[in-house]
């Protein structure tokens, strides 16, 4: 799990939230959590745009998404579910990611 590299792709102000969860806002904030997770070791991962619209410098997507993943502790786990996506073309030609909500 690259953090540095997943949070390069996200604006500076990305919303992200998963389930009923409160969202975190900012990527510092993103970045926090991320790092908590440093003790999992994903061992298999899937991401799958099922549906992807573009209107100007903005795009939206909806897919699914699954990891296995090895936990501290050496419990093996299989989650998965579904994301939706806003991504915003910046003015340096990267597309990044403004808003993230994920789900099992």
């Amino acid at each position: 799990m690259n953090v540095d590299a997943s949070v390069a792709l996200m604006e500076s102000d990305i919303t992200l939230s998963h389930g009923d969860q409160a969202p975190l806002v900012g990527r510092d904030k993103v970045d926090a959590m991320l790092r908590g997770f440093a003790g999992y070791k994903v061992t298999a991962y899937t991401l799958a745009a099922d549906a992807t619209s573009v209107a100007g410098d903005s795009a939206q997507q909806h897919g699914h998404w699954a990891q296995d993943v090895t936990a501290p502790d050496g419990k093996a786990m299989h989650v998965s579910g579904t994301f939706d996506a806003t991504w915003h073309h910046d003015a340096d030609g990267a597309w990044r990611i403004a808003k993230m909500h994920t789900q099992n």
